[in-house]
């Protein structure tokens, strides 16, 4: 069932005739948060999905020291080595700090990890903080990194089950437990423990704040230089021919708009490379985001055309908005550790195949993918076509902000550990009238019924269409829970082989009647 033959059904169905295009985008608005909220309200087993991630044991090399200069970075006590003792690629921003000075204990967050150069002296590894330290003077202090909740992926929306390391040992559940039952746990055993993970419970919400600005976008230059065109190669000014590799995506119309993203996963499913932020090679590299904001607003469309001027789209510093760029002489100048990604949605395609356009032909679906990474301190991308295809297996989400896994101990050292977790996702938005509603077959007269109390009853004239539909909702909704929501959907209606009634009873512990 996609939405052209949905919307037909609702016209029949609602005998509604309007079909110009204000209504037709009422139908679609409405499909779509119907979508989102029946896939909450559907039986889980329709919609259980694995999650894998890597637990994240503590880390720690040498001692730190605070910069005398800059209240935010700490500094390693001993030499980096290549690799650096301290992973660089973005996997501990976002994760916590731990330092103990005095027999006491004090935590900030990690907002970057890097590595500065110095002429005629061994290099410095320095950590940056989200919050000054209070002197700045301490020196050898010991510490750890670690991840003390691990957030959901932003388009998850139930956790309902999470197994221990599956894929090596045999399959050993974590039990469920409230949150402040969890904490009363952590409290009595020591919180700061490492050991054997028996327990988990939804942790804390977080949100990363979003980009409020409209970014700018425009032609690169009106009489473009070779290196500055659409299609061609912006380091050497060579056109790029059509099915020669690395070839170039057509132009057209586009527009643009970014999310910020604080750190990244160590290890995940999708892993598509890198988008030119540089963190990892080419044909490998997480790249799922341990946090990430609502987007920006979006920018006006633009159209190039092949062998004209690139696009040009320029944003704020955001390192400087958040306080770590007003002064460079200092060391957490431009080290915020949020990274720009950028969504590109293409609205028209420059047609194929004439001398004058050597690009690959692209799909004008007008659906924002992830199209660039780049630092947030960046305040310029061009595009010459040369990221195309953009990333289709990463689409722009609904970010309402990240809620939390929590563990009763922190993973041991050296401890490599998979967690799966059965979780159950937002569905995709339809976005075109070809695409499918993501519900099973079996569910299609209950989706119908609550679109239609939606068009009914929402509407002026029409007070009473609602609770007539929404009533018909309820009561097949319910039905869909009592078939496919216990053990009896898994056994089948005959239950045990001996007939549709009540399934046989296996008795334990059979003793010798008198």
């Amino acid at each position: 069932m996609n939405m052209d033959s949905l919307i037909e059904d609702l016209r029949a169905v609602t005998a509604l005739p309007g079909r110009g295009t204000p209504q037709l985008d009422r139908y679609r608005r409405i499909i779509r948060i119907c979508t989102r909220q029946f896939w909450a309200d559907m039986p889980d087993a329709f919609l259980r999905e694995e999650y894998r991630f890597k637990l994240e044991p503590p880390v720690s090399v040498s001692t730190i020291s605070i910069d005398s200069t800059d209240r935010l970075v700490f500094t390693l006590d001993v030499a980096p080595t290549v690799p650096a003792q301290l992973a660089l690629d973005g996997t501990l921003r976002g994760r916590w700090l731990e330092v103990l000075r005095n027999g006491e204990y004090y935590y900030r967050r990690v907002r970057d990890v890097y590595v500065e150069t110095v002429i005629d002296d061994p290099d410095l590894l320095h950590i940056v903080i989200d919050r000054p330290w209070d002197n700045n003077t301490d020196t050898t202090l010991t510490y750890r990194i670690f991840t003390y909740q691990y957030p959901y992926p932003a388009d998850v929306q139930k956790i309902l089950s999470v197994h221990y390391d599956p894929d090596v040992s045999p399959s050993q559940k974590v039990e469920p437990k409230l949150k402040a039952e969890l904490d009363i746990q952590r409290w009595a055993q020591g919180w700061r423990e490492q050991g054997r993970i028996t327990s988990y419970a939804r942790g804390d919400f977080y949100q990363l704040p979003a980009p409020h600005e409209k970014p700018g976008v425009a032609l690169l230059s009106q009489q473009p230089n070779n290196n500055q065109k659409w299609g061609w190669d912006p380091v050497t000014g060579v056109e790029h021919t059509l099915n020669v590799a690395p070839a170039y995506g057509n132009a057209g119309s586009f527009e643009y708009r970014y999310s910020l993203a604080w750190g990244r996963y160590p290890w995940g499913h999708l892993s598509v490379g890198d988008r030119g932020d540089g963190l990892s090679g080419p044909a490998q590299g997480p790249l799922d985001p341990f946090y990430i904001s609502a987007p920006s607003q979006a920018t006006d469309a633009q159209a190039a055309v092949w062998g004209g001027s690139a696009i040009q789209v320029t944003a704020l510093d955001v390192d400087y908005q958040y306080g770590y760029g007003p002064d460079t002489s200092r060391r957490s100048y431009h080290h915020y550790g949020c990274e720009k990604w950028w969504w590109r949605r293409r609205l028209s395609s420059e047609p194929v195949g004439g001398t004058n356009n050597a690009g690959f032909q692209e799909d004008p679906d007008a659906v924002w993918y992830l199209w660039k990474i780049t630092p947030g301190h960046q305040t310029s991308v061009v595009d010459h076509g040369d990221l195309d295809p953009v990333d289709k297996r990463t689409r722009l989400e609904h970010i309402h902000g990240h809620q939390h896994l929590m563990f009763d101990k922190l993973p041991p050292a050296g401890e490599e550990a998979v967690m799966l977790a059965m979780v159950q996702k937002r569905p995709p938005e339809p976005a075109h009238d070809q695409d499918y509603i993501r519900i099973p077959p079996e569910c299609e007269s209950v989706f119908l019924n609550l679109c239609s109390a939606y068009v009914l009853g929402r509407r002026e004239g029409e007070p009473n269409k609602e609770s007539q539909y929404w009533g018909a909702y309820q009561r097949s909704l319910e039905d869909l829970r009592r078939r496919f929501g216990n053990p009896g959907h898994a056994k089948g209606p005959f239950g045990s082989g001996l007939g549709a009634g009540v399934p046989l009873h296996y008795i334990e512990n059979i003793t010798d009647g008198t």
